[in-house]
């Protein structure tokens, strides 16, 4: 089970990571006309978002030096905000088989926050 403090210590990270990137994509693409600034902020906000599940599912677990429960939850909770957010974001201009990609893709990396939180020693979480 997951204490008060821990959340306290997790959310504000995630909140922060996704914060972070977010205004890093709008520094990288500042100079850029308005329509190619968007889509192209919006794709590398999804593709942090999926570099943040490979980091906790596949580097963090082998380096025992890095196993921090609330560093993991909030990098996995941070990346399924900004791939929300670029999700919703992009919502409009996308075709219905891309819709249902991303509600597909983003039902996945809710199972698997949902996996991080319950199967602890499968994850390494705690």
């Amino acid at each position: 089970m997951i204490e008060l403090r821990d959340t306290l210590i997790f959310i504000p990270f995630a909140i922060l990571y996704n914060i972070f990137f977010h205004r890093m994509t709008e520094m990288i693409y500042k100079n850029a006309p308005q329509k190619e600034q968007f889509n192209k902020s919006i794709a590398l906000l999804f593709t942090i978002g999926l570099i943040s599940y490979i980091v906790v599912f596949l580097f963090l677990p082998d380096r025992p030096k890095y196993n921090d429960p609330n560093i993991k939850l909030g990098i996995l909770i941070g990346g399924t905000l900004l791939i929300m957010s670029a999700i919703i974001n992009n919502w409009d201009n996308m075709c219905e088989t891309s819709k249902l990609s991303a509600l597909g893709l983003f039902i996945g990396c809710m199972i698997a926050n949902t996996y991080g939180w319950i199967d602890k020693d499968r994850f390494n979480l705690y």
